[in-house]
């Protein structure tokens, strides 16, 4: 099945955005030191429900109210939408499913966000996110008290 990360986007809380959209195949990011290109990834790592953000600090958090990145799976798009850690509550988060790559996803506003509600992180969005790309996690008890986490690839 095809995963791929469409685009990335910042939202300010007026809604000015500053987006980057991703070709299929190897996107090569490149320009000169402190302009944003590791920033990019751990905007990513906070849009796939890390517990904290590390997105440095600086212009990019200064500017976001929203993160958001947009992945492909399969013929799907899942829109992750994280609030900025200054700006909201870190353990919430949207998210929608949407069937194609048009307008609404290519030119994506702020006011996309407006008819979805945020949800809990933990046992609500990041599970529904999971199930939707294929990979759950389940508890096994050990006896004890002692569980193991174990990651299941469904097909």
């Amino acid at each position: 099945m095809k995963n791929i990360i469409k685009q990335i986007v910042i939202f300010s809380e007026n809604g000015d955005k500053r987006s980057l959209e991703l070709d299929d195949g190897l996107n090569i990011i490149t320009g000169d030191s402190k302009t944003g290109k590791s920033a990019l990834i751990e905007i990513v790592d906070y849009c796939l429900f890390s517990s904290r953000s590390s997105i440095p600090k600086g212009k990019i958090t200064d500017f976001a109210a929203l993160f958001v990145t947009i992945f492909q799976v399969g013929e799907n798009y899942l829109v992750v939408g994280r609030p900025s850690p200054n700006k909201g509550n870190i353990n919430e988060a949207y998210f929608s499913i949407e069937f194609e790559y048009g307008e609404l996803l290519e030119n994506i506003e702020y006011d996309y966000f407006n008819d979805i509600s945020l949800r809990r992180i933990k046992n609500d969005v990041q599970t529904d996110f999971e199930r939707h790309i294929g990979l759950s996690l389940n508890k096994i008890d050990k006896g004890e008290g002692s569980t193991t986490n174990v990651v299941d690839f469904l097909n």
